[in-house]
């Protein structure tokens, strides 16, 4: 694993997934990675052409992982002037990792 910084608030964060002949096994989430103690964990399934998001938590830090198919993920951090915006895929193997503050919209 290894991470990829991207953003002035936020990361991308490599994941190296065990493949064989069953499938695949990707560890998402790892204490050592972990900045705080997880209170939820959400499974979200987002419709054709349908947004989510578009805010930001003044004091959540949340964790992203595309699960199957590809999508737009915009982030904007405080004092940035516009959101960055990026395509995400499940084959991309990346976990994403948005601290409070960072306003964050995703769409399918």
């Amino acid at each position: 694993m290894s991470w990829i910084n991207t953003g002035p608030s936020w990361e991308l964060i490599l994941l190296s997934p065990f493949v064989d002949s069953r499938g695949s096994l990707k560890k998402v989430l790892l204490q050592s990675r972990l900045d705080s103690d997880i209170c939820e964990a959400y499974l979200l399934f987002t419709n054709p052409g349908a947004i989510r998001g578009n805010h930001y938590h003044r004091t959540t830090l949340e964790y992203f992982f595309v699960v199957q198919g590809t999508g737009a993920i915009a982030l904007q951090g405080p004092g940035e002037e516009a959101p960055r915006v990026m395509e995400v895929s499940a084959e991309d193997n990346l976990l994403l990792k948005v601290p409070p503050g960072t306003a964050h919209a995703f769409k399918n």
